[in-house]
Protein backbone atom coordinates (compact mmCIF):
# COMPACT_ATOMS: atom_id res chain seq x y z
CA UNK A 1 0.00 0.00 0.00
CA UNK A 2 1.17 3.56 -0.81
CA UNK A 3 1.70 5.72 2.09
CA UNK A 4 3.32 9.22 2.75
CA UNK A 5 3.17 11.66 -0.17
CA UNK A 6 2.26 9.28 -2.87
CA UNK A 7 -0.77 8.49 -0.48
CA UNK A 8 -1.83 12.22 0.51
CA UNK A 9 -2.18 12.32 -3.31
CA UNK A 10 -3.69 9.45 -3.80
CA UNK A 11 -6.52 10.58 -1.30
CA UNK A 12 -6.38 14.20 -2.68
CA UNK A 13 -7.05 13.26 -6.05
CA UNK A 14 -9.74 10.55 -4.60
CA UNK A 15 -11.62 13.30 -2.92
CA UNK A 16 -11.59 15.48 -6.16
CA UNK A 17 -13.52 12.27 -7.57
CA UNK A 18 -15.88 11.91 -4.59
CA UNK A 19 -16.50 15.58 -5.53
CA UNK A 20 -17.22 14.94 -9.08
CA UNK A 21 -19.62 12.44 -8.36
CA UNK A 22 -21.04 14.44 -6.18
CA UNK A 23 -21.66 17.47 -8.06
CA UNK A 24 -22.31 15.30 -10.96
CA UNK A 25 -25.05 13.11 -9.32
CA UNK A 26 -26.97 16.26 -7.64
CA UNK A 27 -27.40 17.87 -10.73
CA UNK A 28 -28.65 14.93 -12.52
CA UNK A 29 -31.13 14.28 -10.10
CA UNK A 30 -32.99 17.80 -9.97
CA UNK A 31 -32.75 17.40 -13.69
CA UNK A 32 -34.47 13.80 -13.54
CA UNK A 33 -36.97 14.66 -11.63
CA UNK A 34 -37.63 17.99 -14.01
CA UNK A 35 -37.86 16.10 -17.17
CA UNK A 36 -40.38 13.06 -15.53
CA UNK A 37 -42.01 16.33 -14.30
CA UNK A 38 -42.22 17.74 -17.82
CA UNK A 39 -43.22 14.24 -19.53
CA UNK A 40 -46.49 13.91 -16.59
CA UNK A 41 -47.89 17.74 -17.45
CA UNK A 42 -48.64 17.64 -21.28
CA UNK A 43 -51.72 16.32 -21.65
CA UNK A 44 -52.33 12.95 -24.39
CA UNK A 45 -55.76 15.69 -25.11
CA UNK A 46 -53.59 18.34 -26.45
CA UNK A 47 -51.50 16.33 -28.19
CA UNK A 48 -54.32 14.92 -30.17
CA UNK A 49 -56.00 17.81 -31.13
CA UNK A 50 -53.13 19.62 -32.50
CA UNK A 51 -52.16 16.71 -34.36
CA UNK A 52 -55.23 16.31 -36.12
CA UNK A 53 -54.48 19.47 -37.71
CA UNK A 54 -51.26 19.42 -38.74
CA UNK A 55 -51.72 16.65 -41.64
CA UNK A 56 -48.17 14.97 -41.55
CA UNK A 57 -47.66 11.69 -42.80
CA UNK A 58 -44.79 9.49 -41.28
CA UNK A 59 -42.60 7.13 -42.80
CA UNK A 60 -41.50 4.57 -40.28
CA UNK A 61 -38.29 2.71 -41.03
CA UNK A 62 -37.03 -0.30 -39.14
CA UNK A 63 -33.35 -1.72 -40.46
CA UNK A 64 -33.01 -5.41 -39.64
CA UNK A 65 -30.17 -7.34 -39.16
CA UNK A 66 -30.23 -10.62 -37.49
CA UNK A 67 -33.45 -9.97 -35.71
CA UNK A 68 -34.97 -13.77 -36.21
CA UNK A 69 -36.03 -14.03 -32.51
CA UNK A 70 -37.71 -10.39 -32.14
CA UNK A 71 -38.78 -9.91 -35.57
CA UNK A 72 -42.53 -10.81 -35.43
CA UNK A 73 -42.73 -9.23 -31.89
CA UNK A 74 -41.25 -5.97 -33.04
CA UNK A 75 -43.51 -5.98 -36.55
CA UNK A 76 -46.89 -6.48 -34.68
CA UNK A 77 -45.53 -3.35 -32.20
CA UNK A 78 -45.14 -1.40 -35.35
CA UNK A 79 -48.18 -2.37 -36.77
CA UNK A 80 -49.78 -1.27 -33.62
CA UNK A 81 -48.38 2.27 -34.09
CA UNK A 82 -48.78 2.70 -37.39
CA UNK A 83 -51.96 1.87 -37.19
CA UNK A 84 -53.08 4.29 -34.27
CA UNK A 85 -52.00 7.42 -37.35
CA UNK A 86 -53.95 6.42 -40.39
CA UNK A 87 -51.53 7.09 -43.83
CA UNK A 88 -48.63 5.89 -41.94
CA UNK A 89 -46.04 3.83 -43.80
CA UNK A 90 -43.99 0.69 -42.57
CA UNK A 91 -40.60 0.26 -44.21
CA UNK A 92 -38.83 -2.63 -42.72
CA UNK A 93 -35.35 -2.80 -44.77
CA UNK A 94 -33.08 -5.91 -44.45
CA UNK A 95 -29.76 -6.24 -45.63
CA UNK A 96 -27.57 -8.46 -47.98
CA UNK A 97 -24.79 -7.56 -45.28
CA UNK A 98 -26.32 -10.67 -43.44
CA UNK A 99 -26.19 -13.34 -45.86
CA UNK A 100 -22.42 -11.65 -46.57
CA UNK A 101 -21.98 -12.36 -42.86
CA UNK A 102 -22.83 -15.27 -42.88
CA UNK A 103 -21.19 -16.91 -44.88
CA UNK A 104 -17.89 -15.60 -42.95
CA UNK A 105 -19.68 -17.20 -40.18
CA UNK A 106 -19.72 -20.97 -41.08
CA UNK A 107 -16.52 -21.25 -40.34
CA UNK A 108 -16.65 -20.41 -36.52
CA UNK A 109 -18.75 -24.11 -36.77
CA UNK A 110 -15.95 -26.21 -35.68
CA UNK A 111 -14.81 -23.59 -32.97
CA UNK A 112 -18.74 -23.22 -31.64
CA UNK A 113 -18.62 -27.26 -31.47
CA UNK A 114 -15.09 -27.84 -29.37
CA UNK A 115 -16.58 -25.01 -27.08
CA UNK A 116 -19.96 -27.06 -26.08
CA UNK A 117 -17.90 -30.31 -26.44
CA UNK A 118 -15.18 -29.04 -23.41
CA UNK A 119 -18.37 -27.87 -21.38
CA UNK A 120 -17.77 -23.72 -22.07
CA UNK A 121 -20.67 -21.98 -20.01
CA UNK A 122 -23.61 -20.87 -21.60
CA UNK A 123 -22.94 -17.45 -21.06
CA UNK A 124 -19.09 -17.69 -22.43
CA UNK A 125 -20.49 -19.46 -25.32
CA UNK A 126 -23.62 -16.63 -26.25
CA UNK A 127 -20.79 -14.49 -25.69
CA UNK A 128 -17.71 -15.58 -27.85
CA UNK A 129 -20.28 -16.53 -31.17
CA UNK A 130 -22.97 -13.79 -30.74
CA UNK A 131 -23.95 -13.28 -34.82
CA UNK A 132 -23.03 -17.06 -35.20
CA UNK A 133 -26.58 -17.86 -33.88
CA UNK A 134 -29.20 -15.81 -31.87
CA UNK A 135 -28.58 -15.77 -28.39
CA UNK A 136 -31.36 -18.43 -26.85
CA UNK A 137 -30.65 -20.62 -29.72
CA UNK A 138 -26.76 -20.67 -28.21
CA UNK A 139 -27.81 -20.76 -24.90
CA UNK A 140 -29.82 -23.68 -25.45
CA UNK A 141 -26.99 -25.44 -27.73
CA UNK A 142 -24.31 -25.20 -24.50
CA UNK A 143 -26.57 -26.19 -22.02
CA UNK A 144 -27.74 -29.74 -24.31
CA UNK A 145 -25.03 -30.77 -25.57
CA UNK A 146 -22.33 -29.57 -23.06
CA UNK A 147 -19.66 -32.16 -22.80
CA UNK A 148 -20.66 -34.51 -25.56
CA UNK A 149 -18.36 -36.02 -28.21
CA UNK A 150 -17.28 -33.37 -30.60
CA UNK A 151 -18.71 -34.50 -33.73
CA UNK A 152 -22.36 -34.77 -32.20
CA UNK A 153 -21.94 -31.00 -31.41
CA UNK A 154 -20.88 -29.96 -34.57
CA UNK A 155 -23.40 -31.54 -36.11
CA UNK A 156 -26.11 -30.10 -33.61
CA UNK A 157 -24.34 -26.26 -34.61
CA UNK A 158 -24.67 -27.37 -38.05
CA UNK A 159 -28.03 -28.25 -38.01
CA UNK A 160 -28.85 -25.14 -36.23
CA UNK A 161 -27.65 -22.60 -38.63
CA UNK A 162 -29.19 -24.10 -41.97
CA UNK A 163 -32.44 -24.45 -40.18
CA UNK A 164 -32.27 -20.37 -38.81
CA UNK A 165 -34.35 -18.55 -41.72
CA UNK A 166 -32.51 -14.74 -42.69
CA UNK A 167 -34.47 -12.02 -41.16
CA UNK A 168 -35.09 -11.07 -44.97
CA UNK A 169 -36.71 -14.48 -45.78
CA UNK A 170 -38.65 -13.88 -42.42
CA UNK A 171 -39.57 -10.23 -42.92
CA UNK A 172 -41.36 -10.93 -46.46
CA UNK A 173 -43.74 -13.81 -45.35
CA UNK A 174 -44.69 -11.26 -42.06
CA UNK A 175 -45.27 -7.97 -44.42
CA UNK A 176 -46.95 -10.02 -46.95
CA UNK A 177 -49.75 -11.04 -43.96
CA UNK A 178 -49.72 -7.18 -42.84
CA UNK A 179 -50.66 -6.13 -45.63
CA UNK A 180 -53.39 -8.81 -45.87
CA UNK A 181 -54.50 -6.96 -42.91
CA UNK A 182 -54.79 -3.65 -44.55
CA UNK A 183 -51.34 -2.31 -43.35
CA UNK A 184 -49.87 -0.41 -45.76
CA UNK A 185 -46.43 -1.95 -44.83
CA UNK A 186 -43.18 -2.67 -47.23
CA UNK A 187 -40.16 -5.30 -47.21
CA UNK A 188 -36.89 -3.80 -48.64
CA UNK A 189 -33.81 -5.12 -49.27
CA UNK A 190 -30.66 -3.12 -49.38
CA UNK A 191 -28.58 -4.88 -52.02
CA UNK A 192 -24.86 -4.30 -50.93
CA UNK A 193 -22.92 -6.35 -48.50
CA UNK A 194 -20.70 -3.51 -46.62
CA UNK A 195 -23.59 -1.24 -45.79
CA UNK A 196 -23.85 -0.13 -42.37
CA UNK A 197 -27.45 0.77 -40.88
CA UNK A 198 -27.36 4.45 -41.86
CA UNK A 199 -27.01 3.25 -45.48
CA UNK A 200 -30.30 0.72 -45.47
CA UNK A 201 -32.39 3.42 -43.98
CA UNK A 202 -31.10 6.09 -46.55
CA UNK A 203 -32.27 3.82 -49.37
CA UNK A 204 -35.10 3.19 -48.32
CA UNK A 205 -36.53 6.87 -47.38
CA UNK A 206 -34.60 7.42 -50.51
CA UNK A 207 -37.03 5.91 -52.38
CA UNK A 208 -40.41 7.12 -50.73
CA UNK A 209 -39.14 10.27 -50.92
CA UNK A 210 -38.45 10.17 -54.52
CA UNK A 211 -42.22 9.40 -55.42
CA UNK A 212 -43.01 12.92 -53.81
CA UNK A 213 -43.02 16.19 -55.54
CA UNK A 214 -40.28 18.44 -53.31
CA UNK A 215 -43.35 20.33 -52.07
CA UNK A 216 -45.16 17.45 -50.65
CA UNK A 217 -42.14 16.45 -48.51
CA UNK A 218 -42.06 19.34 -45.68
CA UNK A 219 -45.72 17.10 -44.67
CA UNK A 220 -43.88 13.96 -44.53
CA UNK A 221 -41.37 13.15 -42.29
CA UNK A 222 -38.85 10.10 -41.78
CA UNK A 223 -39.12 8.10 -38.24
CA UNK A 224 -35.97 5.81 -37.36
CA UNK A 225 -36.54 3.19 -34.72
CA UNK A 226 -34.62 -0.16 -34.16
CA UNK A 227 -36.26 -3.59 -34.43
CA UNK A 228 -36.16 -3.53 -29.89
CA UNK A 229 -38.04 -0.10 -30.04
CA UNK A 230 -41.19 0.20 -28.48
CA UNK A 231 -42.52 3.62 -29.25
CA UNK A 232 -45.40 4.95 -26.56
CA UNK A 233 -48.84 4.37 -28.76
CA UNK A 234 -49.19 8.24 -28.68
CA UNK A 235 -46.00 8.44 -30.44
CA UNK A 236 -46.95 9.79 -34.11
CA UNK A 237 -49.61 12.10 -32.74
CA UNK A 238 -46.50 13.82 -30.88
CA UNK A 239 -44.78 14.14 -34.09
CA UNK A 240 -47.52 15.56 -36.11
CA UNK A 241 -48.16 18.04 -33.14
CA UNK A 242 -44.62 19.31 -32.75
CA UNK A 243 -45.02 19.55 -36.70
CA UNK A 244 -47.83 21.74 -36.33
CA UNK A 245 -44.80 24.48 -36.01
CA UNK A 246 -43.59 25.13 -39.42
CA UNK A 247 -39.66 25.85 -37.56
CA UNK A 248 -39.91 21.83 -36.50
CA UNK A 249 -38.07 20.31 -38.84
CA UNK A 250 -35.93 17.65 -36.43
CA UNK A 251 -38.01 15.40 -33.55
CA UNK A 252 -36.32 13.12 -31.24
CA UNK A 253 -38.17 10.83 -28.91
CA UNK A 254 -35.91 9.52 -25.99
CA UNK A 255 -35.93 6.25 -24.96
CA UNK A 256 -35.48 4.32 -20.97
CA UNK A 257 -33.62 0.94 -21.41
CA UNK A 258 -35.91 -1.55 -19.13
CA UNK A 259 -37.68 -2.96 -22.13
CA UNK A 260 -36.09 -6.37 -20.67
CA UNK A 261 -34.99 -5.96 -17.36
CA UNK A 262 -36.84 -8.80 -16.32
CA UNK A 263 -35.13 -10.83 -18.51
CA UNK A 264 -31.32 -10.34 -17.49
CA UNK A 265 -29.52 -13.72 -15.74
CA UNK A 266 -29.13 -14.17 -12.27
CA UNK A 267 -26.19 -13.25 -10.17
CA UNK A 268 -23.54 -10.47 -10.71
CA UNK A 269 -23.10 -10.04 -14.35
CA UNK A 270 -26.84 -9.77 -14.61
CA UNK A 271 -27.30 -7.20 -11.89
CA UNK A 272 -24.54 -5.44 -13.31
CA UNK A 273 -26.21 -5.53 -16.60
CA UNK A 274 -29.68 -4.08 -15.19
CA UNK A 275 -27.83 -1.99 -13.24
CA UNK A 276 -26.06 -0.42 -16.58
CA UNK A 277 -29.56 -0.30 -17.98
CA UNK A 278 -31.12 2.36 -15.21
CA UNK A 279 -27.67 4.25 -15.74
CA UNK A 280 -28.35 4.76 -19.37
CA UNK A 281 -32.03 5.73 -18.69
CA UNK A 282 -30.71 8.13 -16.08
CA UNK A 283 -28.91 9.56 -18.86
CA UNK A 284 -31.40 10.40 -21.14
CA UNK A 285 -33.57 11.76 -18.20
CA UNK A 286 -30.60 13.94 -16.54
CA UNK A 287 -28.83 14.65 -19.56
CA UNK A 288 -30.56 14.19 -23.04
CA UNK A 289 -33.89 15.30 -22.73
CA UNK A 290 -32.19 18.55 -20.91
CA UNK A 291 -30.14 19.60 -23.59
CA UNK A 292 -32.51 19.13 -26.03
CA UNK A 293 -34.72 21.54 -24.40
CA UNK A 294 -31.96 24.24 -23.95
CA UNK A 295 -31.09 23.09 -27.79
CA UNK A 296 -34.14 23.94 -29.36
CA UNK A 297 -34.92 27.07 -27.28
CA UNK A 298 -31.66 28.37 -28.41
CA UNK A 299 -31.76 27.43 -32.23
CA UNK A 300 -35.22 29.24 -31.92
CA UNK A 301 -33.94 32.46 -30.48
CA UNK A 302 -32.29 34.75 -32.23
CA UNK A 303 -28.97 35.34 -31.46
CA UNK A 304 -28.58 33.23 -28.92
CA UNK A 305 -25.51 30.79 -29.69
CA UNK A 306 -26.71 27.25 -30.70
CA UNK A 307 -25.35 24.57 -27.71
CA UNK A 308 -24.59 21.03 -28.65
CA UNK A 309 -27.46 18.31 -28.02
CA UNK A 310 -28.30 14.82 -29.23
CA UNK A 311 -30.00 12.88 -31.84
CA UNK A 312 -30.69 9.26 -31.63
CA UNK A 313 -30.82 7.03 -34.04
CA UNK A 314 -33.97 5.18 -32.59
CA UNK A 315 -36.89 7.52 -32.10
CA UNK A 316 -35.74 10.41 -34.78
CA UNK A 317 -38.22 12.00 -36.68
CA UNK A 318 -36.56 14.18 -39.76
CA UNK A 319 -39.24 16.40 -42.07
CA UNK A 320 -38.67 15.16 -45.59
CA UNK A 321 -37.44 18.43 -47.52
CA UNK A 322 -34.94 18.41 -44.93
CA UNK A 323 -33.74 14.74 -45.26
CA UNK A 324 -33.20 15.35 -48.41
CA UNK A 325 -31.44 18.92 -48.39
CA UNK A 326 -28.58 16.92 -46.16
CA UNK A 327 -28.73 13.57 -48.31
CA UNK A 328 -30.24 11.33 -45.12
CA UNK A 329 -28.09 10.13 -42.47
CA UNK A 330 -24.67 11.21 -42.48
CA UNK A 331 -22.30 7.78 -43.36
CA UNK A 332 -18.94 9.54 -43.48
CA UNK A 333 -18.33 9.12 -39.74
CA UNK A 334 -18.66 5.60 -38.19
CA UNK A 335 -21.97 6.52 -36.34
CA UNK A 336 -24.88 8.64 -37.87
CA UNK A 337 -26.92 10.13 -35.35
CA UNK A 338 -24.34 12.29 -33.37
CA UNK A 339 -23.03 13.23 -36.59
CA UNK A 340 -26.40 14.59 -37.76
CA UNK A 341 -26.99 16.19 -34.36
CA UNK A 342 -23.71 18.13 -34.93
CA UNK A 343 -25.20 18.83 -38.12
CA UNK A 344 -28.49 20.58 -36.64
CA UNK A 345 -26.15 22.30 -34.17
CA UNK A 346 -24.01 23.49 -36.25
CA UNK A 347 -27.01 24.50 -38.64
CA UNK A 348 -29.10 25.99 -36.03
CA UNK A 349 -32.04 24.02 -36.76
CA UNK A 350 -34.12 22.87 -33.51
CA UNK A 351 -34.37 19.43 -32.50
CA UNK A 352 -37.52 18.99 -30.24
CA UNK A 353 -38.35 16.06 -27.76
CA UNK A 354 -41.46 14.79 -27.47
CA UNK A 355 -43.47 14.56 -24.57
CA UNK A 356 -43.71 10.82 -25.13
CA UNK A 357 -40.98 7.66 -24.34
CA UNK A 358 -40.11 4.96 -26.30
CA UNK A 359 -38.75 1.73 -24.04
CA UNK A 360 -36.12 -0.31 -25.57
CA UNK A 361 -33.50 -2.97 -24.66
CA UNK A 362 -30.20 -2.89 -22.72
CA UNK A 363 -27.37 -5.55 -23.06
CA UNK A 364 -27.88 -8.81 -20.94
CA UNK A 365 -24.05 -8.98 -20.52
CA UNK A 366 -21.22 -6.54 -18.57
CA UNK A 367 -18.92 -7.84 -22.02
CA UNK A 368 -22.26 -7.04 -24.78
CA UNK A 369 -22.71 -3.72 -22.83
CA UNK A 370 -18.79 -2.83 -23.31
CA UNK A 371 -19.15 -3.21 -26.81
CA UNK A 372 -22.11 -1.30 -27.51
CA UNK A 373 -20.33 1.52 -25.28
CA UNK A 374 -17.06 1.20 -27.79
CA UNK A 375 -19.51 1.73 -30.82
CA UNK A 376 -21.56 4.71 -29.22
CA UNK A 377 -18.25 6.39 -28.45
CA UNK A 378 -16.52 6.16 -31.54
CA UNK A 379 -18.95 9.48 -32.16
CA UNK A 380 -16.99 11.29 -29.16
CA UNK A 381 -13.39 10.53 -30.90
CA UNK A 382 -15.36 11.76 -34.43
CA UNK A 383 -15.59 15.05 -33.06
CA UNK A 384 -13.32 16.98 -35.51
CA UNK A 385 -14.36 14.74 -38.43
CA UNK A 386 -17.83 15.79 -37.60
CA UNK A 387 -16.59 19.73 -37.59
CA UNK A 388 -14.94 18.93 -41.23
CA UNK A 389 -18.06 17.33 -42.38
CA UNK A 390 -19.84 20.05 -41.42
CA UNK A 391 -17.27 22.74 -43.14
CA UNK A 392 -17.81 20.99 -46.13
CA UNK A 393 -22.13 21.32 -46.52
CA UNK A 394 -21.40 24.89 -45.50
CA UNK A 395 -23.16 24.26 -41.72
CA UNK A 396 -22.51 27.34 -39.58
CA UNK A 397 -19.46 29.21 -39.23
CA UNK A 398 -15.47 28.22 -37.68
CA UNK A 399 -16.17 29.59 -34.44
CA UNK A 400 -19.63 27.49 -33.67
CA UNK A 401 -18.22 23.89 -35.38
CA UNK A 402 -14.99 24.85 -32.58
CA UNK A 403 -17.11 25.35 -29.98
CA UNK A 404 -19.82 22.31 -30.78
CA UNK A 405 -16.48 20.12 -31.31
CA UNK A 406 -14.75 21.05 -27.92
CA UNK A 407 -17.80 20.41 -26.26
CA UNK A 408 -18.27 16.71 -27.63
CA UNK A 409 -14.51 16.11 -26.64
CA UNK A 410 -15.36 17.33 -23.14
CA UNK A 411 -18.29 15.00 -22.44
CA UNK A 412 -16.46 12.08 -24.22
CA UNK A 413 -13.86 12.80 -21.50
CA UNK A 414 -16.49 13.07 -18.92
CA UNK A 415 -17.37 9.60 -20.01
CA UNK A 416 -13.87 8.45 -19.63
CA UNK A 417 -13.33 9.84 -15.97
CA UNK A 418 -17.09 8.51 -14.99
CA UNK A 419 -15.54 4.68 -13.82
CA UNK A 420 -12.56 5.98 -12.21
CA UNK A 421 -14.59 8.73 -10.79
CA UNK A 422 -17.02 6.44 -8.73
CA UNK A 423 -13.89 4.13 -7.83
CA UNK A 424 -12.28 6.90 -6.11
CA UNK A 425 -15.19 7.48 -4.46
CA UNK A 426 -15.11 3.95 -3.04
CA UNK A 427 -11.57 3.92 -2.27
CA UNK A 428 -11.67 7.14 -0.52
CA UNK A 429 -11.91 6.16 3.44
CA UNK A 430 -8.73 4.02 2.92
CA UNK A 431 -6.68 5.90 1.17
CA UNK A 432 -7.69 8.79 3.55
CA UNK A 433 -6.58 6.64 6.26
CA UNK A 434 -3.76 5.71 4.44
CA UNK A 435 -3.13 9.76 3.91
CA UNK A 436 -2.19 9.91 8.01
CA UNK A 437 -6.08 10.35 8.75
CA UNK A 438 -7.57 10.13 12.20
CA UNK A 439 -10.47 7.25 13.10
CA UNK A 440 -13.13 9.50 13.74
CA UNK A 441 -12.07 11.55 10.11
CA UNK A 442 -11.95 8.06 8.32
CA UNK A 443 -15.68 7.71 9.53
CA UNK A 444 -16.62 10.42 8.42
CA UNK A 445 -14.90 10.23 5.15
CA UNK A 446 -17.12 6.75 5.11
CA UNK A 447 -19.68 8.32 5.01
CA UNK A 448 -19.31 11.19 3.23
CA UNK A 449 -18.45 8.87 0.63
CA UNK A 450 -21.59 7.20 0.76
CA UNK A 451 -23.28 10.06 0.13
CA UNK A 452 -21.74 11.00 -2.80
CA UNK A 453 -23.21 7.52 -4.11
CA UNK A 454 -26.47 8.28 -3.35
CA UNK A 455 -26.64 11.46 -4.86
CA UNK A 456 -25.27 9.89 -7.93
CA UNK A 457 -26.67 6.73 -8.00
CA UNK A 458 -29.30 6.52 -5.13
CA UNK A 459 -31.76 9.48 -6.13
CA UNK A 460 -32.19 9.20 -9.55
CA UNK A 461 -32.98 5.25 -8.94
CA UNK A 462 -35.70 6.20 -6.65
CA UNK A 463 -37.23 8.80 -9.49
CA UNK A 464 -36.46 5.97 -12.23
CA UNK A 465 -38.72 3.59 -10.42
CA UNK A 466 -42.56 5.35 -11.05
CA UNK A 467 -40.57 4.34 -15.18
CA UNK A 468 -40.70 1.47 -14.59
CA UNK A 469 -41.91 -1.94 -13.51
CA UNK A 470 -42.12 -2.37 -9.96
CA UNK A 471 -40.76 -6.00 -9.35
CA UNK A 472 -37.57 -5.06 -11.27
CA UNK A 473 -36.34 -1.90 -9.13
CA UNK A 474 -34.66 -4.14 -6.53
CA UNK A 475 -32.00 -4.48 -9.54
CA UNK A 476 -31.02 -1.29 -8.98
CA UNK A 477 -28.22 -2.13 -6.41
CA UNK A 478 -26.45 -3.33 -10.15
CA UNK A 479 -26.11 0.42 -10.65
CA UNK A 480 -22.51 0.34 -8.27
CA UNK A 481 -20.87 -2.35 -10.48
CA UNK A 482 -22.47 -1.08 -13.62
CA UNK A 483 -20.77 2.53 -12.57
CA UNK A 484 -17.55 0.42 -11.97
CA UNK A 485 -17.53 -0.93 -15.76
CA UNK A 486 -19.33 2.17 -17.57
CA UNK A 487 -15.72 3.72 -18.68
CA UNK A 488 -14.58 0.36 -20.03
CA UNK A 489 -16.36 0.76 -23.53
CA UNK A 490 -15.04 4.19 -24.32
CA UNK A 491 -11.46 2.97 -23.29
CA UNK A 492 -11.68 0.09 -25.41
CA UNK A 493 -12.94 1.96 -28.16
CA UNK A 494 -9.66 4.45 -27.95
CA UNK A 495 -7.65 1.18 -27.62
CA UNK A 496 -9.12 -0.60 -30.98
CA UNK A 497 -8.96 2.97 -32.36
CA UNK A 498 -5.02 3.09 -31.68
CA UNK A 499 -4.85 -0.74 -32.94
CA UNK A 500 -6.34 0.53 -36.12
CA UNK A 501 -3.55 3.37 -36.73
CA UNK A 502 -0.68 1.10 -36.11
CA UNK A 503 -2.20 -1.80 -38.20
CA UNK A 504 -3.67 0.06 -41.08
CA UNK A 505 -7.20 -2.04 -40.30
CA UNK A 506 -10.23 -0.26 -40.82
CA UNK A 507 -13.01 -0.72 -38.59
CA UNK A 508 -16.44 -1.49 -38.88
CA UNK A 509 -19.91 -0.56 -37.90
CA UNK A 510 -20.61 -3.12 -35.65
CA UNK A 511 -23.72 -4.70 -34.69
CA UNK A 512 -24.76 -4.12 -30.85
CA UNK A 513 -26.03 -7.94 -29.76
CA UNK A 514 -28.01 -8.15 -26.82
Amino acid sequence: MVSGPAARTAAALAWAGAAAVTVRGVGGAVRTAQSLAWLTTVAPAGITAQADASGTRCVLVLPLLREQTIIGEALDHFEKTAAARPGTVLLVVTTAREEAERAGHEQHLPDLAHAVATGASPGRVASRFAGLLPRDQLLALADRCSGRPYAQCAERARQALDALPTTAELAGALCAQARGRGVDVRHLHYPHPHGAMAHQVNYAADRVLAELEPEERRRWWIGLYNADSRPHPDTLAAVAARAADPRTRIVQQSALFTGNLAEMPRGLAGATAAGAAWLQSRWTLAREIPRLHRQAAAARSAGRPVPLAHCVGHGLFVRGDVWTAWGGLPTETMNEDLALSFLACAAGVPIDPLPVLEIGDAPTSPLALIRQQSQWFWSYAQYPAMSRLAAARGLGTPAVRWWLTATGLGRGALWLGQSPAVAATLALPLLHRRAGGSPLSTVATACGAVLALGAYLGLPARALAARAPATNSTRQWGMLPAALVFSAGPWHCLARAAWCRLTGCTARHAKTER
